[in-house]
């Protein structure tokens, strides 16, 4: 199982995935975002979207001190994972 599970795995990782309409709209979803940028980098469409009450996004960087100090507490997922797949489209 496990060198037909490794077989599997490269061929996925190969495999140009056709455009599909992936919406990251929750924590679940942003989860699975994260575990498909190794399963399948190929992927070329992802829409981003409203994660829920005290969750935000983020680079890294807030500039906007105000907002900053406001979403403190929030629980923060990294926007820049998205990087992690090689024909993403904008």
């Amino acid at each position: 199982w496990a060198r037909l599970n490794n077989k599997m795995r490269e061929a996925a990782k190969k495999t140009c995935v056709p455009m599909t309409r992936f919406r990251v709209d929750s924590v679940r979803k942003h989860n699975a975002m994260t575990a498909m940028t190794t399963a399948l980098p190929n992927l070329q469409q992802i829409q981003i979207g409203y994660l829920g009450r005290k969750h935000r996004y983020s680079d890294g960087e807030d500039r906007d001190e105000r907002r900053a100090a406001y979403s403190a507490n929030w629980i923060t997922h990294d926007i820049e994972i998205l990087s992690r797949f090689r024909k993403l489209r904008i």
